[in-house]
């Protein structure tokens, strides 16, 4: 996958909409903060614009429609940075069916295809 298109996923994961109402009073927690805790990325990137923050979430949204299970892979690896193995646990527990963290590896590159792909990168 293309590194633009992945940066778009992580400044995305990283944000919340204006309109959420989480941040409608002020933020809880500081960008910062987030990226610290998610101990995968040492710099700070910037925030997306408005306009290509709504496009990624849109796309990133049509993906649920597409497959759920790619989606939820997406969102708690992005938005929760969750690891492969904590997602592959809660895939299990979900669909009762064994999940691997190689599973969810390939279930993520192929959703961040698709996103690539819908992204125009």
């Amino acid at each position: 996958m293309g590194s633009d298109v992945q940066q778009y996923l992580i400044r995305w994961g990283k944000s919340r909409a204006i309109n959420d109402p989480y941040h409608l009073d002020y933020p809880h927690e500081t960008p910062f903060s987030r990226l610290s805790k998610s101990g995968g990325w040492a710099v700070k990137l910037s925030a997306l614009d408005d306009e290509t923050h709504g496009h990624v979430d849109r796309v990133v949204s049509q993906l649920a429609s597409v497959d759920e299970y790619r989606h939820a892979v997406i969102v708690m690896s992005y938005v929760h940075c969750c690891s492969d193995a904590v997602i592959a646990r809660a895939l299990s527990k979900e669909t009762q069916t064994r999940h691997t963290r190689h599973h969810v590896r390939d279930m993520r590159h192929r959703a961040e295809g698709w996103i690539e792909s819908r992204l125009g990168g």
